[in-house]
């Protein structure tokens, strides 16, 4: 399902697709150091039915990301999906199954630029 989207991201250290963040190995996605509100986001053509978030950090870049929340669209709105803390070498989030096109994670507080080396939605 998720090789079928595309990836945005706020901001990028160097260029990423979403290909790259299927498994955790390198690259990975690290936000620039002077964005205050680093976020990556999934972009599919038709609507997925998702209930699911898979994250994993770069732990060998250091555990950064303190606290996230995952948005999703809805008629042109963002709504909050779940809501998450420390990410580590893997989280796991399950919320209320949503019908979307977008998925958004807002990383809302971090102790230097925030890395990720795998995002999965189901």
């Amino acid at each position: 399902m998720i090789k079928q989207a595309k990836l945005n991201v706020s901001s990028a250290v160097s260029e990423i697709q979403l290909n790259d963040l299927l498994s955790d190995e390198m690259p990975f996605w690290q936000s620039q150091s002077d964005d205050q509100a680093p976020w990556i986001e999934v972009v599919w053509e038709t609507e997925q039915l998702l209930h699911r978030i898979v994250l994993k950090e770069a732990i060998q870049a250091s555990q950064r990301v303190e606290a996230f929340t995952v948005y999703y669209e809805e008629a042109g709105e963002y709504k909050i999906a779940t809501k998450g803390t420390m990410i580590g070498y893997q989280k796991i989030l399950e919320f209320a199954p949503i019908q979307t096109k977008k998925i958004r994670v807002v990383f809302d507080a971090f102790r230097g630029a925030p890395t990720i080396t795998q995002i999965n939605l189901n």
